[in-house]
C-alpha cells in the first residue's frame, strides 16, 4: 500500500487487528520508515476503520500485535499462552499464569515444578490476577480451604526482623518472578504480614469458601496473601511465564 504524498500517518486509539506491513515515506524529505496498516475496531461500536502504527512499539491483549524484531520487523506476531494458561497484560509485558494443585507440596518443590513448565512461581500484579488465581483454586480444591505458593519473598534486609519501620507491609517483600511490579498485589490478610517467629520469608495466597476467624481474633478472607515459612507445606502453587509469539 502507498500513503498519499505529504500526508503523515497518525496513531489512533482503539483495538488494532490484522496488521499488514508497508514501507513508505510519509514526506518526500524524510527517510523511509516501516508502517503497518491495521484494522482499528473502536470500542462500543461495530464500525471499523484503518490506522497506521509505527513499528518498534510493543502491545498486548487489546492493543496491536507485537512486531518481531528478531526477524527484521518483517513478521508481526501476537503473544500466546499454552492451553490452560491465562494471558495477563502487565506493565512489564505479557504474562501467562496457571494454578496447580497436586496435593501437599513445599516451596522448593513448587518452584522446581514451575521450572519444568518453563516458568517460575508467579508474582501478583493486581486484584484482577488474584481473582483469577482464587477462582482456579476454588475449582481445583472445592470445599477445601488452603493456600498456594506464589512468587513473593522477604527482602534480605528484613529477614529475621519483626514487622515495622523499613520492614512494612508494602516494603518487606518483593516479587521474584521478574515480571510483577508495584505493590497492588500486596493484598494482605487481616493482621498480616506478621513474620511469626521471625521465620516467615515466603508468600502464599489464601483460599477459603467462608471467612475464617482464628483464635487470636484475626479474620481471614479468601483471595488475600500471607507471609509463610518457606519450609511449610500447602495445597497448591501458581506458576507464571512469558508468552510465546505466534
Amino acid at each position: 500500500m502507498v500513503l498519499p504524498q505529504g500526508r503523515t500517518p497518525r496513531k489512533r486509539t482503539g483495538t488494532k487487528e490484522n496488521c499488514a506491513r508497508s514501507r513508505t515515506s510519509p514526506k518526500e524529505n524524510r527517510p523511509k520508515q516501516n508502517w503497518y496498516e491495521c484494522e482499528l475496531v473502536q470500542q462500543r461500536t461495530t464500525r471499523s476503520r484503518t490506522a497506521r502504527v509505527r513499528t518498534g512499539e510493543r502491545y498486548y491483549n487489546d492493543r496491536p500485535p507485537v512486531n518481531d524484531d528478531n526477524n527484521g520487523g518483517d513478521i508481526v506476531k501476537e503473544p500466546v499462552c499454552e492451553d490452560g494458561w491465562k494471558l495477563f497484560n502487565r506493565p512489564s509485558g505479557g504474562w501467562c499464569i496457571k494454578v496447580f494443585s497436586d496435593g501437599l507440596i513445599g516451596f522448593g518443590q513448587s518452584q522446581a515444578k514451575c521450572n519444568v513448565y518453563g516458568g517460575t512461581l508467579s508474582g501478583i500484579q493486581n486484584a484482577d490476577e488474584i481473582s483469577y488465581m482464587n477462582s482456579e483454586m476454588s475449582r481445583l480444591i472445592p470445599g477445601a480451604r488452603g493456600s498456594a505458593w506464589v512468587g513473593g519473598a522477604r527482602i534480605n534486609s528484613c529477614i529475621g526482623k519483626p514487622m515495622g519501620g523499613e520492614c512494612g507491609s508494602n516494603t518487606a517483600f518483593h516479587w521474584t518472578d521478574k515480571s510483577a511490579t508495584g505493590i497492588d498485589g500486596f493484598l494482605w490478610n487481616d493482621r498480616q504480614p506478621d513474620n511469626y517467629k521471625l521465620l516467615q520469608d515466603c508468600m502464599v495466597l489464601w483460599n477459603a469458601e467462608v471467612p475464617v476467624v482464628w483464635s487470636g481474633g484475626a479474620s481471614w478472607t479468601t483471595g488475600r496473601v500471607d507471609d509463610f515459612a518457606c519450609d511449610g507445606i500447602v495445597i497448591s502453587y501458581i506458576c507464571g511465564k512469558k508468552p510465546t509469539l505466534k
